[in-house]
């Protein structure tokens, strides 16, 4: 039996996973990593906490029994997020993460300086400059963090700077560099990048992420205990290692991972024509990922659970949830708690209760934020089904939403589609492990990989009784943003 060690970088957590070669877990353990909020809209974590998380969680994984001679392989995952490290693969200045919002002046100027039809040839996709995307972020390093960026070697992603002190050598893909190179090619534009301030030799070496990028060294292998030269694959943004492991390569799938941000969508054979405010990501060749990306999925519970609880806990408040009305008497929650990414790609939008009146109490507030993420999801599956032409059987879930009955209920009814709950819902470990697995030559790809490990736990039904009730707050939902926005 072969195994394989997934190192899943969170955003507020590191877990560190080791599956079999059918995707049961033999280990799990996990490790927090801080969030520094410096100025309203800003985000960061500091590199080296990444680090330490990951060593504390290999020590822990070693307690629990695991033999490390006896990892076939090693995969990494990572959030969104960009580092940036000197020439030791140090870090250079803090991390600027996925959440934050305080490059929206650069991502304007890029929107206006960069023309779809330029960016599409230079990206090889059709990329909203937003702030959430590396771009943007990059360019507000270079203009107001002359230090950080007088400092700067690599650009790279969360695991890539695990990877980089695993193996000694800086490394990424192509797909973790959104918007900094060609998405399908690899290849960077020097005049593109000068208007980021940044160079073509900033890109660290790029491998596919079931590929062997290094082995982990000999420093690494004291510090950690793992076994040197161990295979390190050069690894994915969690978001595509959530998605292999919620069965994006299973047929007729559409996928959810459901963690603190939602990833929604479906896997295509084609790249459609538009986008519709998704991502349209060619990770291999006729395997396209449509999907969409929230602000706050699991986090707006997490939001609703400080605002409402008043000392009651979680499962309190979700069992209160699920005895109220479904369709809350008529009141609607819009998610948009920091901002939302997909479909808007609005960094200034903001959550809001809609249709309160005096018959509503906690239990329809917090029923209504549940349904609200449930409506998100209908959303950008609608909208990945139209564009895809894909009609998706069910829908996989993953991830820490996924972990109540009540809340995927909910999602059954809302989308009218089955939902089968994964197995494993740390899905950013396993998807780690699943690259490691066919960099390792146990699969020949990830369908193969896919199909062997992973698997579903129970199947949620939608309520047909419920259809009419929710399709009604679907348009409702779809049509809100437009109206709130203007006041």
């Amino acid at each position: 039996m072969a195994s394989f060690l997934g190192i899943d970088l969170g955003t507020s957590a590191t877990k560190v996973g080791v599956f079999d070669d059918s995707g049961a877990c033999l280990a799990l353990s996990s490790a927090p990593c801080a969030i520094s909020r410096p100025a309203p809209g800003w985000f960061e974590q500091n590199p080296e906490d990444w680090w330490e998380s990951v060593v504390l969680c290999l020590r822990r994984t070693w307690e629990l029994g695991i033999d490390p001679e006896s990892i076939d392989g090693i995969g990494l995952s990572g959030h969104f997020s960009t580092a940036f490290l000197d020439e030791d693969c140090r870090p250079a200045r803090p991390a600027i993460t996925w959440q934050d919002a305080r490059a929206e002046d650069e991502a304007e100027e890029l929107a206006e300086r960069v023309t779809p039809d330029s960016a599409r040839a230079l990206l090889g996709i059709d990329l909203p400059f937003s702030a959430s995307m590396p771009p943007a972020r990059v360019a507000w390093v270079s203009r107001h963090d002359v230090g950080g960026a007088t400092r700067t070697r690599w650009i790279a992603q969360a695991k890539d700077y695990v990877a980089a002190q695993l193996t000694g050598e800086a490394t990424s893909d192509r797909h973790s560099m959104l918007g900094l190179v060609h998405t399908v090619t690899g290849g960077s534009d020097a005049d593109y990048l000068a208007r980021l301030g940044v160079s073509p030799e900033m890109i660290p070496r790029l491998a596919e992420p079931d590929e062997v990028a290094g082995h982990v060294s000999s420093q690494a292998a004291a510090l950690t205990g793992l076994a040197p030269g161990t295979p390190v694959a050069a690894g994915w943004i969690d978001a595509y290692c959530s998605m292999v492991a919620t069965g994006m390569n299973l047929s007729r799938c559409a996928f959810d991972y459901a963690g603190t941000s939602e990833i929604v969508g479906l896997l295509s054979k084609q790249p459609p024509d538009e986008t519709r405010g998704l991502l349209v990501i060619p990770l291999k060749p006729a395997m396209v990922a449509v999907y969409g990306l929230t602000n706050s999925g699991s986090g707006s519970l997490s939001w609703a659970v400080q605002a409402f609880g008043a000392g009651a806990t979680l499962e309190t408040l979700v069992e209160e949830a699920g005895a109220a009305p479904p369709g809350c008497d008529g009141m609607l929650f819009l998610p948009y708690l920091d901002g939302e990414r997909s479909p808007v790609w609005d960094a200034t939008a903001r959550g809001a209760f809609l249709g309160i009146s005096s018959v509503h109490e906690r239990p329809h507030f917090v029923r209504a934020v549940l349904e609200g993420v449930a409506l998100s999801v209908g959303q950008l599956i609608d909208i990945s089904r139209g564009l895809t032409g894909v009609e998706p059987s069910q829908i996989l879930i993953s991830g820490g939403g996924a972990k109540s009955d009540v809340w995927t209920q909910i999602r059954a009814d809302v989308t009218q589609l089955p939902v089968g709950v994964c197995a494993e819902t740390e899905t950013g470990a396993l998807g780690a492990a699943i690259l490691a697995s066919v960099a390792s030559g146990l699969f020949p790809d990830l369908s193969a990989a896919a199909a062997a490990m992973v698997s579903v736990e129970k199947v949620f039904d939608p309520r047909e009784e419920l259809a009419d009730l929710y399709g009604e707050l679907q348009s409702r939902y779809n049509s809100a943003y437009a109206a709130v926005r203007q006041v």
